[in-house]
C-alpha cells in the first residue's frame, strides 16, 4: 500500500486534487491544458455523430456531420455548473446546421 495514489497525478495526497482543478475554471492558461486533451481536427471534424441527451427532445436521435469546433462554454445542469464543448453539426436530411 506504499505506492497507491502516487504516480497517477504527481502527488501523494488526494486531497489537493480537488483543489487543483478547481482554479483552472478561471485562469486564462486553464483551458489551454484541456484544448490539448480534445482533438476536434483529428477525431470529430467531417465525422458521423449522432445526436443525444439534447434539451430540444426533438433533435434527439438525429444524425449530422461535425463541422466546426466552436470551443468551451459554462453552462448550468439540474443546478450544477458544467463545461461543454460546443460544435457546429450539420444535420442529416437537408436540416441545416445546428450549434450544439
Amino acid at each position: 500500500g506504499k505506492g497507491k495514489g502516487k504516480g497517477k497525478k504527481g502527488k501523494g495526497k488526494n486531497d489537493d486534487d480537488p483543489l487543483a482543478k478547481k482554479p483552472r475554471l478561471g485562469e486564462p492558461g486553464g483551458e489551454e491544458g484541456e484544448e490539448l486533451e480534445f482533438d476536434f481536427e483529428g477525431e470529430w471534424k467531417g465525422k458521423q455523430v449522432c445526436l443525444i441527451n439534447l434539451k430540444t427532445a426533438a433533435l434527439n436521435g438525429t444524425m449530422g456531420i461535425a463541422k466546426e469546433y466552436m470551443g468551451h462554454e459554462e453552462v448550468l445542469v439540474e443546478g450544477k455548473k458544467r463545461k461543454i464543448r460546443r460544435m457546429l453539426i450539420a444535420l442529416e436530411g437537408e436540416k441545416g446546421e445546428k450549434s450544439i
